[in-house]
C-alpha cells in the first residue's frame, strides 16, 4: 500500500501502468503459491526417496542460491551465501532483508519529501568541576609558558572542564561486523587466523576467510612498524551501547610517525599486526595495559609479547600519581588535554578534536619509556633488579586471557553487597529476577546492563516493590527506553516477588551447602611469652618438610640421625582387659611377644571390690547396733591386728566360695585343652637355687579358677592389712 501510494503521488493511480511492478508482483504471487504446494515434514521424507525428486530439488536449489547471491551482491550485502550452512544462510537472508527494507524506506521518504538527515549530528556538553578554594586551582593552567603540542587547541585548555562529546544518528557499528557477536554464556573462542613468532604451533581449526587481501595502507604500516625496536600503543574503547564492549580506535606511534587506525572498519583485518605485536625483539609500550590486552584478544585477535607498562614503572618509582597525565607533566612538561575522556568513540567521521586527543596519548610515550627506564636503573644504583621486576609484571599482564561475562546463581549478590542494604526474602527474590531479566535482554539486544537498567534503579525497584506499573516508572529517573517497552514483564516480576514468604524456608539439601562462617579473630597479646607468629602448626595446610637454611629436611639429606629410636609395635607384657583365649599367635606375627607369653592378671574393678566388702561392713554395723539383751558376735577385748586380719581373711574366703559356686563353668573342647594348658603353665621358683624350674607344671583343672580367686582375695587382704597398720601407727 505504501508503494502504490508513493507512485500515486507522482501521477499514477495504481501500479498497473508500471509494467515492471506488475510483472514482479505476479511472479512473487505465483512463486508463493507454488512453494506452498511443496511437500512438508513426513511427506517430504517420502518424496525424497525418489531419485528424480532429489535431482529436481537439488538443481532448483542451486538456481535459487545463485539468484539470491546476485541480489545480495546488487544490494552490496557482504557474504557468500553458497559457502555457508543452512542456519548461516538463513541469518544472511534475514540481514539482507533488513538492509533492503531500510533502502526501500529511505527511497520512499525521499519520494515523499521526508528525507532523513543521514549525517551525524554532534552533541557536546561541558561540565566545570567545583573548586573548594584557591589552593586547589590547577596552577599550570595559569602559567602561559607551559609547552603544549601544536595540534592541541590552546583555548580549550583555558579552563579545567570535562566535555562530553556524543552524537545523534550514530549507526551501530556492530551491524557492519562480518563476525557475529556472541553474547551467550559459552566460553570465549579465539578467532586468531595465524600465529607468527610461535613457539608452539596453532592448534585451532581455522576457517578460510572470504576477503584475504589487506588494504594497501595497512600493509605499508605493518612493514613500517617492523623496522623499529620500540613502538607505543593505546586503545579507545566503548562499552555503553554494547554488551561486551567494542574497541573503536587504535593509536600506534614510532620514533617518526603517529598512526590512528579505525578498528571498527578494519576489525577483521588487523590480525596481521601479530607479526609485530608477538615479535619478542620489539618492545610494546603501553600505559595501563590490563584491559587493553583483553580488548585486543576479543576484538582484533591480536596478542602481545615483550610489553613495557609505564603504569607498573610508576608504581616501582613510588610516584604520587600513576596517570598518564601526570607522567606527561612530570617528564615532558605537557599538560594533557583530558576534556574528551567521556567521548563517544563510535562517531564517524572522527572529529578533529578526538583525533588530536587520541594522537597525544602515544606521541610522547616512547620518550617517557626511555626516561623511566633510566630512572629505574638509577633507583637501583646501576643494577637491573627493579627494571627486571617491572618487566616481569608487564609479562604477567601479557599472559591475561579474555573471559566472557557469565551469569551464575549468585551474580546478583555482588550488586547487593556493594549496596549495603538489608533485604528480606521478597526483596532478594525481586533483585535476583530483575538481574536475570536485565542480563537476558542485554545479551539479546547487545546493550550494556547499565543502558538496560542501571544498578541504582534496579535496587530501588527491589527495595520498594511497587504494586502498580506507575510505581516502577517512579523508581527510574530518567526512565530507560527498555523499561518502558518491558514494563509488563517487570510488573509481573514484582508481583511474583510480593507473593513470596518474608522468610525463606531452608531445605535439608541446602543445609549441607551453607557456607562455613568466617573464624572470629581473638585478641592476641603480642607481648606475651606464648605468642609466636612463626608457629604455623595450628593451620590445616602446615608443612614441616620444607627446605630450610640449615639444609634439606628430606630423607636424603645429610642431617644427623635423630636420637629418638623408631617406634616398634609391641605386645603388652601384662594384660587385664582381653582374655587370652580370643587371641592367636598368628595374628601377631610382627610383634616381639606372642599372646601366649603375656602374663594375664585378673582385674577387679572398684565396684566389685565394694560388693565383696559390703557384707562384712553390714555385719559389723549390725553387731554394733544390736540390743544389749541379744546375742552378739563375741569380740575379744585384747584382739590384736593379727587376729583382726585373720578374721577378715576368713570372711573373704567365705564370700569367694559363694561367688565361685554361682559362676557357670566354662565349656572347653578337648581340642583346645592343649593351648589352654600351655597358657596356664606356671614357672615355680626353686627356694635354694633361686632359679625357675620349668619341668614342674600344674595341670589345668576346674580348681584353677578358684585358686585365682583365692590369690586375688589374699592380695586384697594383705593390702587392707597394710593400710590398717599405717593408720594405727598414726
Amino acid at each position: 500500500m505504501q508503494f502504490s501510494r508513493g507512485i500515486g503521488n507522482h501521477g499514477y493511480e495504481s501500479y498497473e501502468p508500471c509494467g515492471v511492478g506488475a510483472t514482479c508482483t505476479d511472479a512473487l504471487v505465483q512463486s508463493t503459491q507454488l512453494s506452498n504446494k511443496l511437500p512438508s515434514k513426513d511427506n517430504w521424507e517420502y518424496y525424497m526417496t525418489f531419485t528424480s525428486f532429489q535431482k529436481t530439488m537439488k538443481s532448483e536449489g542451486t538456481k535459487i542460491l545463485h539468484i539470491v547471491a546476485k541480489i545480495l551482491s546488487n544490494q552490496k550485502v557482504k557474504g557468500n551465501i553458497s559457502q555457508r550452512d543452512v542456519d548461516e544462510q538463513l541469518d544472511l537472508v534475514v540481514d539482507a532483508n533488513d538492509t533492503i527494507l531500510e533502502h526501500v524506506a529511505n527511497n520512499l521518504d525521499e519520494m515523499d519529501g521526508i528525507r532523513r538527515n543521514p549525517e551525524v549530528e554532534l552533541v557536546e556538553a561541558s561540565i566545570a568541576p567545583t573548586i573548594s578554594g584557591s589552593w586547589n586551582v590547577n596552577k599550570q593552567m595559569m602559567v602561559p609558558n607551559v609547552h603544549r603540542p601544536n595540534h592541541v587547541n590552546r583555548s580549550s585548555t583555558a579552563a579545567p572542564t570535562v566535555r562530553l562529546l556524543t552524537a545523534k544518528n550514530i549507526e551501530r557499528p556492530q551491524v557492519k561486523f562480518k563476525d557475529r557477536l556472541d553474547n551467550s554464556s559459552t566460553p570465549f573462542e579465539p578467532r586468531i587466523k595465524d600465529k607468527p613468532n610461535a613457539l608452539k604451533p596453532l592448534s585451532i581449526l581455522l576457517e578460510m576467510s572470504e576477503d584475504g587481501e589487506w588494504p594497501e595502507e595497512l600493509a605499508d604500516m605493518a612493514a613500517d612498524l617492523a623496522r623499529y625496536s620500540e613502538i607505543a600503543v593505546d586503545l579507545e574503547h566503548h562499552s555503553y551501547r554494547t554488551f561486551q564492549g567494542i574497541t573503536c580506535l587504535m593509536q600506534i606511534s614510532t620514533r617518526d610517525t603517529d598512526y590512528i587506525i579505525d578498528t571498527l572498519e578494519l576489525r577483521d583485518k588487523l590480525h596481521c599486526l601479530n607479526d609485530v605485536f608477538t615479535n619478542p625483539s620489539v618492545v610494546k609500550v603501553f600505559h595501563g595495559a590490563d584491559h587493553d590486552v583483553e580488548w585486543l584478544q576479543r576484538d582484533l585477535s591480536v596478542y602481545l609479547v615483550n610489553l613495557f607498562d609505564t603504569h607498573q614503572a610508576a608504581k616501582a618509582l613510588d610516584f604520587p600519581q600513576l596517570s598518564l597525565a601526570y607522567l606527561l607533566q612530570h617528564y615532558c612538561k605537557v599538560t594533557a588535554n583530558k576534556q574528551y575522556q567521556l567521548a563517544d568513540w563510535r562517531i564517524r567521521p572522527l572529529p578533529k578534536e578526538l583525533r588530536n586527543y587520541a594522537r597525544e596519548d602515544t606521541h610522547y610515550l616512547l620518550y617517557i619509556y626511555d626516561t623511566m627506564k633510566n630512572a629505574l636503573l638509577d633507583a637501583a644504583n646501576g643494577n637491573t633488579n627493579i627494571l627486571e621486576s617491572v618487566l616481569q609484571q608487564s609479562t604477567e599482564i601479557c599472559k591475561k586471557r579474555y573471559w566472557k561475562p557469565i551469569l551464575t546463581e549468585d551474580s546478583h549478590m555482588g550488586v547487593y553487597r556493594r549496596s549495603k542494604k538489608l533485604f528480606d526474602n521478597q526483596q532478594m527474590f525481586a533483585l535476583k529476577e530483575l538481574y536475570r531479566w536485565r542480563d537476558k535482554v542485554a545479551r539479546e539486544e547487545d546493550e550494556s546492563i547499565g543502558f538496560i537498567l542501571p544498578n541504582h534503579m534496579m535496587l530501588q525497584i527491589a527495595d520498594t516493590l511497587p504494586r502498580e506499573m506507575q510505581g516502577i516508572l517512579a523508581c527510574c529517573n530518567p526512565i530507560p527506553t527498555t523499561v518502558r517497552k518491558n514494563l509488563v514483564n517487570l510488573h509481573q516480576i514484582v508481583l511474583k516477588a510480593r507473593e513470596q514468604p518474608l522468610t525463606k524456608l531452608v531445605l535439608e539439601e541446602e543445609i549441607s551447602r551453607v557456607r562455613v562462617p568466617a573464624p572470629s579473630w581473638q585478641k592476641i597479646n603480642l607481648d606475651g611469652a606464648l605468642h609466636c607468629p612463626h608457629d604455623l602448626s595450628r593451620l590445616g595446610d602446615f608443612r614441616d618438610d620444607l627446605p630450610t637454611l640449615m639444609g634439606d629436611t628430606s630423607a636424603s639429606s645429610n642431617r644427623a640421625p635423630s636420637r629418638t629410636p623408631p617406634l616398634v609395635q609391641q605386645a603388652p607384657f601384662v594384660t587385664v582387659f582381653q582374655p587370652l583365649e580370643a587371641q592367636q599367635d598368628d595374628d601377631y606375627s610382627d610383634l616381639t611377644m606372642k599372646p601366649s607369653e603375656v602374663k594375664q592378671l585378673t582385674f577387679v574393678c572398684p565396684y566389685e571390690r565394694y560388693k565383696l566388702v559390703r557384707p562384712y561392713v553390714d555385719a559389723q554395723n549390725a553387731s554394733e547396733q544390736q540390743a544389749p539383751g541379744q546375742d552378739s558376735v563375741p569380740v575379744e577385748e585384747d584382739e590384736g591386728d593379727e587376729d583382726r586380719i585373720r578374721r577378715i581373711r576368713d570372711h573373704f574366703f567365705k564370700v569367694s566360695a559363694v561367688a565361685v559356686k554361682s559362676e557357670p563353668k566354662p565349656v572347653v573342647k578337648e581340642e583346645n585343652m592343649e593351648p589352654l594348658r600351655k597358657q596356664l603353665t606356671k614357672k615355680r621358683k626353686h627356694p635354694e637355687t633361686d632359679t625357675y624350674n620349668e619341668e614342674e607344671e600344674e595341670p589345668a583343672s576346674s580348681v584353677s579358677q578358684p585358686r585365682q580367686k583365692q590369690s586375688r582375695i589374699e592380695e586384697l587382704v594383705e593390702t587392707d592389712s597394710k593400710a590398717s597398720s599405717k593408720s594405727a601407727e598414726m
